[in-house]
């Protein structure tokens, strides 16, 4: 500030202006006010400068609001009984002797830090998670031990939190159209009388004797024949699908004033029983246009008939199915998933800060094992792997974590990493984990310059993180024992179907030795040498379209029998170094579907996780961005 040059100490600086000081002694009071709650309380959550890393209790304090000790013990606790070593949580450990363990216990629970389910003890967030119409169910048949062991309390405490956690519930009576549960006349839930069915209506809106089905015919409308009719006799026991209930009623509504566009005969027969429209004065598009109309008027009535027609007591019945069902999915509490680890103090020019987004972004990798990560750009997917692979090496749920990216990033992947020296200044510009004692293998495309200096037969450093091109991943490959075990998948997951002949088994057997070939081919290292036991791959889509079919099942279900073309990368990312580190779930949307069932789960902000069935206004989403993939060998 060179209006602050040559002055030396604030007895230097001349008087300040009558007026100004005047105004200063006018408010006084708040200036003192501020001042002494900096004394008492001084600002936290900065780290201290002169320090070049956060140490782990400064980023607990800082990226932790609003979680108590209790919890964040209950996270740890739980987290170790399955196998994560939780290293560096020292302060946080229960100590597992006889009695004061089982009291620490049962004062968590005590505390809502855990929740007992089934003979089992959870955080939070690990109970506040899935469908809580049948975690409810559950709460009931615990009561009694809940109530014994921990005490009446315990059994509300568990109460509301899953009524805290439940999706706000749909109903059909609900007077706005809009906030009602979206079900479709032609859905399982409207077909399918073992998930819901009728035996009466309000007789007062459905008059059976003035339901005339009728059809039409060349364009002309006449009467069904008695066996093409729905039967329908309330007798209070017969049992009817909501759908053919539905039909029964178009047939007593007004054609002249309860239809727009439609008529009972275009809903019933060419939008619910999709017969074909044969009428030779109607042109294609005249066609097209009448049934689209069908369907929309269809869907609009259906929603006034489950309002109106059926009793009170069934729209209680379905409400509570239909939000059990589709609607009772609650998400993982990213807030209070607890994230800790060392870290430098700064990044490039400022302070190191994680924004809430991508602070969930690695509570949720935390709660969920792995996921892919599908921010939009700039929201920082790359900020968040690297912050989750500091929790993970804290943690101890990995040592040798491989990151896999296209060549223009690997630069920038490098430097937001380990931070790099800028050479016009000379100054050191800081990485997330510079300073931690975490080193980085620059092992680029894997040339002959990086195999001269490393040991390719043993594995890398703990604590160190490796990374590659796409073009140096493609010469990782992998031992005998592995190629074996990649053999028996293939064999399970290809090979499920029909019964074959042995030269047809022999067929298919060489093909998949083919496939497990690409993941070996110009290869000049085994992965499982290496060590590696985390992976991180950026612009995921690239590994896409491992196998080229996958067969229907044994009843003949077209579900996975899907076509693909297939390419190099997929295959060798599926088959090299995470070959045993997913699971097979379906999930996102922006991805081939032949990938799909060999991935784990999918983030994407800030969508609430809640089924697509969930609102009208929810629109499939698909991000610009190239999802970031982190996979956890299990």
């Amino acid at each position: 500030m060179s209006y602050l040059h040559g002055i030396q100490s604030i007895g230097s600086l001349p008087p300040l202006p009558s007026g100004l000081s005047a105004e200063i002694r006018q408010r006084s009071a708040p200036v003192r006010k501020i001042l002494e709650e900096a004394r008492s309380a001084p600002l936290r959550g900065l780290g201290r400068t002169e320090n070049k890393t956060l140490t782990f209790d400064q980023v607990v304090e800082r990226y932790n609001k609003g979680i108590t000790f209790d919890e964040i013990q209950a996270w740890v606790w739980y987290k170790r009984r399955q196998g994560v070593p939780m290293t560096g949580w020292n302060r946080y450990y229960i100590e597992e002797k006889g009695k004061q363990y089982d009291e620490r216990l049962i004062r968590l629970v005590q505390a809502g830090a855990l929740f007992y389910m089934e003979g089992e003890l959870l955080p939070y967030p690990v109970y506040t998670y899935g469908n809580m119409y049948d975690r409810m169910l559950q709460l009931e048949k615990d009561r009694a031990h809940i109530e014994e062991t921990y005490g009446t309390e315990v059994y509300e405490q568990h109460r509301q939190a899953i009524e805290k956690a439940r999706p706000e519930i749909l109903t059909v009576t609900n007077p706005d159209e809009k906030e009602r549960p979206v079900i479709t006349a032609i859905s399982d839930f409207a077909q399918n009388p073992d998930l819901f069915a009728l035996t009466q209506v309000r007789e007062e809106f459905m008059d059976l004797e003035r339901s005339e089905e009728l059809r039409k015919v060349n364009g002309k409308v006449e009467r069904k024949k008695d066996r093409e009719k729905i039967n329908i006799r309330f007798d209070g026991e017969t049992r009817y699908t909501l759908q053919n209930v539905f039909v029964k009623w178009l047939f007593t509504l007004n054609t002249d004033t309860e239809f727009d566009k439609s008529s009972a005969i275009d809903i019933a027969d060419y939008y619910i029983a999709n017969r074909p429209l044969r009428d030779d004065k109607l042109s294609k598009e005249e066609k097209a246009e009448l049934k689209a109309n069908a369907r929309i008027e269809g869907e609009k009535l259906f929603s006034r008939f489950l309002h109106e027609v059926i009793t009170f007591e069934d729209q209680q019945r379905l409400d509570y199915a239909w939000n059990r069902t589709y609607n009772g999915q609650s998400d993982i509490s990213y807030s209070k998933v607890p994230i800790g680890f060392e870290c430098s103090a700064r990044f490039k020019s400022g302070l190191l800060q994680i924004t809430d987004i991508q602070r969930e972004g690695v509570a949720f990798m935390e709660a969920m094992g792995s996921g892919i990560n599908a921010f939009d750009v700039g929201v920082g997917k790359t900020m968040t792997a690297i912050v989750n692979l500091a929790h993970n090496l804290y943690s101890g749920k990995c040592k040798r974590p491989l990151i896999v990216v296209p060549k223009p990033t690997y630069k920038k992947w490098m430097n937001e990493i380990i931070g790099f020296t800028d050479r016009k200044t000379g100054e050191f510009v800081p990485g997330v984990l510079s300073h931690t004692g975490i080193t980085v293998n620059d092992w680029y495309n894997l040339g002959t310059d990086v195999v001269s200096k490393v040991n390719l037969n043993k594995p890398v450093p703990e604590k160190s993180i490796t990374i590659l091109t796409y073009e140096g991943f493609k010469r990782l490959g992998f031992g005998d024992s592995v190629s074996d075990e990649l053999f028996t998948e293939l064999v399970n997951i290809l090979g499920q179907s029909r019964e074959k002949t042995q030269r047809d088994k022999e067929i298919e057997y060489q093909k998949y030795r083919e496939m497990i070939g690409v993941g070996l081919r110009n290869s000049i290292a085994d992965v499982d040498a290496l060590g590696f036991d985390y992976a991180v791959i950026d612009e995921a889509h690239r590994c896409k379209n491992v196998f080229s079919q996958v067969r229907s099942d044994e009843d003949g279900n077209k579900r996975y029998n899907i076509q693909s073309a297939t390419s190099e990368t997929g295959h060798r990312w599926r088959f090299t170094p995470c070959s045993r580190w997913w699971p097979t779930i379906p999930c996102a949307d922006i991805l081939s579907p032949v990938w799909m069932p060999f991935l784990i789960c999918s983030y994407y902000p800030p969508w609430n996780g809640r089924p697509i069935t969930r609102k009208k206004s929810w629109k499939r989403r698909s991000s610009r961005a190239s999802p970031t993939a982190v996979f956890f060998r299990n």
